[in-house]
């Protein structure tokens, strides 16, 4: 391979200045070939230019295939001989450089820089926006927003995920998939803003987090079964949360074990599906259809009556029917039939 220097030269750039990227073709190669989870060794910002060394017809595809992965087809390349002083360099978009290296040749692919917001196809970019729409000049109501002001960003967000899972709509669940990871951006964003964590932080936290709650995948722990797993996960969890000093939820109480914020109906329907919640229907139900769904529509009328007047008059509506559901948990955590 061509010095640095001359394949500067020979590119017009200075590549400490524009901070290129420099890989080997035969390593990108190995890694785009490997388990899909090792492909993560081997990344590329598409807003700084690239340099690949080394590319042979047995290389070129995957090379061409990380390419298009981190930066996207619109960018523009350029093929120059191994002999840096051969043939002048061809531009071509990614994506088609299989049809200029052919035969015996071996080449270097230059990637020029894409612009910093619009190079979609990154992490990096998704974090450059939002500190943008953050900063000073930015977008004053994502300047305005606090982490309370968009907590319910991240709920919305999520049930449309659950919406477009059960339409089996690709398109529309990577668009809101996308949209739950800019809330995750953003509240990462205020908080470095406020000196409190930064979004490399959440990475190391989640990351450390899985990797210390799969020991038989990352240690030496033995399995012999997803209850196995699941015992471990808790066991660890319990034992992360008493280090931390941080209180967990009693296992005597089946209400305790889900977050605050999840609405009650969701967490009725949670414990009424793992049979924690027995509930007969003595005294509710009809024998008459007719008259069944006119009491079913009058009873949903009045729910949604009672928690409007209750909101209404200052009361928190979601905790009063957190507290009615604990009463049909006495102590032990077994749960009591309206039958009984």
């Amino acid at each position: 391979m061509a010095s640095l220097d001359r394949i500067a030269t020979r590119l017009g750039v200075d590549l400490m200045a524009v901070q290129a990227q420099l890989y080997d073709a035969t390593a990108i190669a190995d890694a785009m070939g490997r388990a899909p989870w090792q492909r993560g060794l081997v990344s590329i910002d598409p807003a700084r230019p690239a340099l690949v060394s080394g590319v042979t017809p047995e290389t070129v595809g995957a090379v061409d295939r990380f390419l298009v992965d981190g930066c996207g087809t619109a960018t523009t390349c350029h093929v120059l001989d191994a002999d840096i002083d051969g043939e002048p360099a061809t531009s071509v978009s990614l994506g088609q450089l299989r049809s200029f290296i052919v035969g015996d040749t071996e080449a270097m692919v230059w990637v020029e820089a894409g612009d910093a917001v619009t190079s979609g196809r990154s992490p990096e970019t998704l974090a450059r926006i939002v500190a943008q729409l953050r900063a000073p000049g930015g977008c004053p109501w994502d300047r305005e927003q606090t982490a309370r002001s968009l907590r319910h960003a991240i709920t919305d967000e999520s049930y449309e995920i659950v919406d477009a899972i059960y339409a089996a709509d690709d398109a529309n669940l990577a668009e809101e998939l996308g949209d739950v990871l800019m809330t995750v951006a953003l509240q990462a964003q205020i908080a470095e803003d406020e000196g409190r964590f930064t979004l490399t932080d959440v990475y190391e936290t989640v990351n450390a987090k899985l990797v210390r709650r799969h020991p038989h995948v990352f240690g030496d722990t033995l399995v012999s079964g997803t209850e196995d797993i699941v015992a471990n996960w808790n066991r660890i969890k319990a034992d992360e949360k008493g280090q931390a000093g941080t209180a967990t939820a009693d296992p005597a109480d089946p209400v305790a074990r889900f977050p605050l914020s999840m609405p009650t109906t969701v967490v009725i329907e949670r414990l009424l599906a793992s049979g924690r919640l027995n509930i007969g229907g003595g005294g509710i139900l009809h024998d008459d259809p007719e008259r069944s769904n006119e009491h079913d529509r009058q009873m949903v009328d009045h729910f949604v009556l009672w928690y409007a007047s209750r909101r209404s008059l200052g009361y928190d509506a979601e905790a009063e029917m957190r507290q009615a559901l604990r009463r049909f948990f006495p102590p032990g955590g077994e749960s009591r039939s309206n039958a009984e």
